[in-house]
């Protein structure tokens, strides 16, 4: 009887031990991401620090569609949408981070899945949204 009590918590414990393997495995942070998107006057490139749920920084290059560069930019503004959910994070000011690119930090992502960062460009002739597909991991992920 004692054998089999023995013989049960050695298996729990070895089971544990593989299971803790593949939590530490997948503990590690998110890698830094770089996408690419186009609105009607603009196209972007985000790079982000990491796609993930909680506060990430976003760095936006952006040039306009004829190749010209962009230098009528009022502002721009970044938020984080997931049309499957319907859900909507308010919009972030962006920081000028030198010439033709903007910086944000904060959290655009509040739940794992597949999110649009929504790029809102206002310029002298108008507004342009650039929308950029993004899948989201949860934090730490």
């Amino acid at each position: 009887m004692r054998s089999r009590i023995v013989a049960g918590w050695l298996v729990a414990l070895a089971a544990s031990s593989a299971l803790a393997g593949v939590t530490l495995a997948r503990s590690g942070d998110p890698e830094p991401v770089s996408l690419t998107g186009s609105g009607q006057q603009f196209l972007a490139t985000a790079e982000l620090s990491r796609s993930a749920t909680g506060v990430i920084e976003v760095e936006i290059g952006l040039r306009r569609s004829d190749g010209s560069t962009a230098g009528d930019v009022q502002s721009v503004a970044v938020s984080g949408v997931m049309p499957a959910m319907g859900h909507v994070t308010p919009g972030l000011p962006a920081r000028p981070a030198g010439a033709h690119r903007y910086r944000v930090r904060g959290e655009l992502f509040s739940m794992p899945g597949t999110w649009q960062l929504d790029i809102r460009v206002d310029t002298t002739s108008g507004p342009d949204v650039i929308d950029i597909e993004v899948p989201v991991d949860i934090e730490g992920n």
